[in-house]
């Protein structure tokens, strides 16, 4: 072949290389640039997710998505924070792109971005996987994160990786406060009974079956007061008025084994409580003996019933109505929303059902509310009750102790909204209510992460 023949041939080769070169290149410029700016999960399922699996490198959390409500699978299929779950949930199919780079063994070790299974790594560079699944555990996403970007390098946002993709993306949502831990996520709301709505509370012995105390109201608004207080004696105010919020915003802060032994947890042999509500309502409490590895925290365990008031103690409040007394405005309020003695029972049945098969673990200022001998609620008359008790004007009656929210008939709103309106995930958990939930500490980015990453504009690639 000739040599001029060579050189043409040589020259079409390089041309033909550049092109494809450049093609190639465009190509994957092209396709990296219709991904800025749009969802990190793009057609994301939301309403077929059916699992959800968060592990760290010391923890893992199971949800799964049960018959009726979203349960905890490692933590004896408890029922889950509703509202935590779906907001969590959101954030993933929310999440959109601001800039993405190509991993490398030391930007995943300065992103926390190592899978927390990984061996001959340090801790602290291991991330948390996720993974979302169907009900047929079909994988709908697979994807690890990192560290959350530091806000005062740019506008926020989380890196993260998609499992067989080699970029990190850097996303406009922050998983910084994500919990891994069973006992975060179950749902801790317990009961939430209003002050103002108990009639009576009852003391008893379990052993005996005999009462060791008994507060009560002769009517709404009026001050709780002590059945045989001893002579020169009077009742505690602040122990009557804590004994009656006690089953107020009661939220736990875990559950145990509903198979261990009622010995271990004495929730069977301590005296228990009955609070009889003027509805008909009875809550039952039986606190129980302190955790052996945590002196801070007591067993627990509640039921409900309901018992319809009887018809002659209905016609005689109606009787001993008068001038001086008049019903307040909260208690015609409640005349005009009673519930009917059928819905009363359903709704005691619904919350027995849901609180009654577990033991519970509450704080331990929560149990000191529950005093089980009547010298705790006692205190020395002083010389001034005496007197205020005989200068006390005739007729006048007397000052309710509740405080002003009781005597509204609300006592600790709750202002988030309801967790069973959130469309985005189905499965809400019946008759739950949104709570607080504990911010956990986690790792800020390194103060050695490139600038290149940084400060890297939204819906632009960043050089690497």
């Amino acid at each position: 072949m000739k040599s001029k023949t060579l050189i043409v041939l040589f020259v079409i080769c390089s041309v033909l290389t550049g092109i494809t070169y450049l093609t190639m290149n465009q190509d994957k410029a092209a396709v990296r640039q219709t991904k800025m700016g749009e969802k990190l999960l793009p057609d994301f399922p939301v309403n077929d997710v059916g699992k959800i699996t968060i592990q760290d490198h010391e923890n893992a959390v199971v949800l799964k998505k049960g018959e009726s409500v979203w349960e905890v699978e490692n933590k004896f299929n408890y029922p889950a924070d509703f509202s935590k779950l779906t907001d969590f949930v959101k954030k993933f199919n929310e999440a959109k792109i601001g800039s993405s780079f190509k991993a490398d063994d030391a930007k995943l070790a300065r992103l926390s971005l190592h899978r927390p299974d990984k061996e001959d790594v340090p801790d602290e560079q291991k991330g948390t996987h996720v993974l979302l699944e169907d009900k047929d555990q079909k994988v709908l996403a697979d994807m690890m994160l990192g560290k959350a970007r530091d806000a005062s390098a740019g506008s926020g946002g989380h890196y993260v990786m998609l499992d067989k993709d080699p970029d990190i993306y850097l996303v406009d949502q922050s998983f910084r406060f994500l919990d891994k831990t069973t006992d975060e996520w179950i749902d801790k709301e317990l009961l939430n009974v209003k002050a103002y709505d108990i009639e009576e509370v009852r003391c008893t012995d379990s052993k005996s079956g005999n009462t060791l105390y008994m507060l009560k109201r002769s009517e709404k608004g009026k001050d709780p007061e002590l059945a045989n207080v001893p002579e020169g004696r009077v009742a505690k105010k602040s122990k009557v008025d804590n004994m009656f919020r006690a089953l107020s915003s009661l939220q736990a802060d875990d559950v145990t084994d509903p198979a261990k032994q009622a010995a271990e947890t004495g929730v069977a042999d301590a005296p228990y409580f009955e609070f009889h509500l003027f509805d008909g309502t009875v809550y039952k409490a039986y606190p129980g003996k302190a955790l052996a590895d945590d002196a801070e925290k007591f067993y627990f365990k509640a039921d409900v019933s309901y018992m319809a008031p009887e018809a002659e103690k209905e016609e005689k409040k109606g009787e001993e109505k008068s001038d001086e007394a008049q019903p307040t405005d909260d208690v015609k309020a409640d005349k005009t929303d009673q519930k009917s003695e059928a819905e009363l029972s359903a709704a005691a049945e619904e919350v027995n059902k849901r609180i009654s098969p577990w033991i519970y673990v509450i704080p331990k200022w929560k149990h000191e509310n529950f005093v089980t001998d009547v010298e705790g609620l006692l205190e020395e008359k002083k010389e001034d009750d005496a007197t205020k008790a005989d200068t006390a004007p005739a007729g006048k009656a007397p000052k309710p102790g509740v405080t002003e929210a009781d005597s509204a008939g609300v006592e600790n709103p709750k202002t988030s909204p309801d967790k069973n309106q959130k469309p985005e995930i189905s499965g809400g958990n019946s008759g739950s209510e949104d709570t607080e939930a504990p911010a956990e500490n986690s790792e800020s980015e390194s103060e050695g992460e490139s600038q290149e990453e940084d400060s890297a504009p939204e819906g632009q690639e960043t050089d690497e």
